[in-house]
């Protein structure tokens, strides 16, 4: 596929999800202009949230000097390019403030302060993307925890002014990073047959990462929890008791099995390319149903809104999945014969931590690792 081509598709994908999802949101604003803004809200947070960690996940990569992801990395920064297409749409915030927050000074602060991060960030990434360094990368993991912070504090904590938590905006990026790696996962699976970006050797690893955030997302909601529990103070429990009243209690409970129960009992019986491309995808819906689940209450249940909530979010996953999948990858074997771009091989020269203690590497057990033919 030439890049021109490439262009036209990411191009094509981003003007269908805008049109698609100013229908949809037009249906649900000809029904109530406060459940309009709420889904608006939820997705902006959820894309917002996937573009970033996806950003942070191809830092992370580096700064550890991974060379298993192969191709799973350029997924990866095809994902936070698409997804970046979302941040200028914190300037329309303003507009709904009224009906999400109500009154209140400050708006238009809030939300020129939440997309010029957001714009600042991408433009740190895009450096870091040209030059592949590891002050960049470091710089990009930081600023991901600074600007998730930023936005979960403006988006989020504002629903209640009095509550006070030093832990949700790191929960707040861990899910983001989280949800990156879902979609990652998801979309490795739809262009999988072609390039066998899951092969066995790749799909452990990827596996043991997602089943290694599961927990760390478990860890932190947990964590949140038990201070709100133990503190019993109004301010705090408030936040936490509209979210598992009426209707809702059926949301935050799929939260909690499509976040953590579903993937990670998966992923602890097996570790395969299968279990991977079913882990993901109910890890990507658990984050969107928190996302959901943060903003809509203490806004009341109903189905009518799940549904075009439902409705909205595929549009955008499906044009998601689609610039994904008309991108061409290398076409990998085994562990993968991708370059690495610091120069230092490819990523079958790399085998994973159980082929190293096996000591065959990308090698079939009992193969000696050169073979001489005459």
């Amino acid at each position: 596929m030439t890049i021109a081509r490439e262009t036209r598709t990411r191009w094509g994908a981003a003007a269908a999800a805008l049109l698609l999802s100013a229908s949809a949101l037009d249906l649900v604003w000809r029904m109530d202009a406060a459940t309009a803004w709420r889904v608006f809200l939820a997705n902006l947070l959820f894309w917002s949230g996937l573009g970033t960690g996806a950003a942070a996940l191809v830092a992370l990569f580096d700064m550890t000097g991974a060379q298993w992801p192969g191709p799973i990395r350029a997924i990866a920064e095809r994902i936070a390019r698409v997804c970046a297409l979302s941040y200028p749409l914190y300037l329309l915030l303003p507009a709904g403030m009224s009906s999400l927050f109500g009154r209140g000074a400050g708006v238009w602060q809030v939300a020129i302060r939440d997309c010029a991060s957001l714009a600042a960030y991408h433009a740190i990434f895009l450096l870091f993307s040209r030059r592949r360094r590891s002050w960049a990368a470091a710089a990009v993991l930081l600023g991901f925890v600074t600007v998730m912070s930023v936005v979960s504090i403006d988006t989020v904590m504002r629903f209640e002014p009095d509550w006070t938590s030093t832990l949700f905006p790191a929960y707040f990026a861990a899910t983001a990073m989280y949800s990156a790696l879902a979609a990652v996962a998801m979309a490795a699976a739809i262009t999988g047959r072609a390039a066998d970006l899951l092969a066995p050797a790749r799909a452990r690893d990827l596996a043991k990462l997602l089943f290694g955030f599961s927990l760390l997302w478990a860890y932190l909601l947990w964590s949140q929890y038990l201070v709100i529990w133990y503190g019993n103070l109004p301010d705090e429990f408030a936040f936490l008791t509209e979210r598992v009243r009426g209707g809702w209690r059926y949301v935050a409970t799929a939260v909690v099995v499509c976040g953590f129960a579903a993937p990670a009992g998966l992923l602890l019986l097996r570790r395969t390319g299968s279990t991977v491309a079913i882990a993901g995808p109910i890890s990507a819906i658990g984050i969107w149903l928190e996302r959901l689940l943060l903003v809509a209450p203490p806004h009341p249940w109903r189905v009518r809104d799940f549904g075009l909530e439902m409705v909205l979010t595929m549009t955008l996953v499906a044009c998601l999945a689609w610039s994904v999948a008309c991108t061409d990858y290398p076409d990998v074997r085994g562990h993968g014969d991708h370059v690495d771009p610091r120069g230092r091989g490819s990523a079958a020269q790399f085998p994973s931590a159980e082929d190293r203690r096996d000591g065959h590497g990308d090698q079939p057990h009992g193969q000696p690792r050169v073979q001489i033919r005459s």
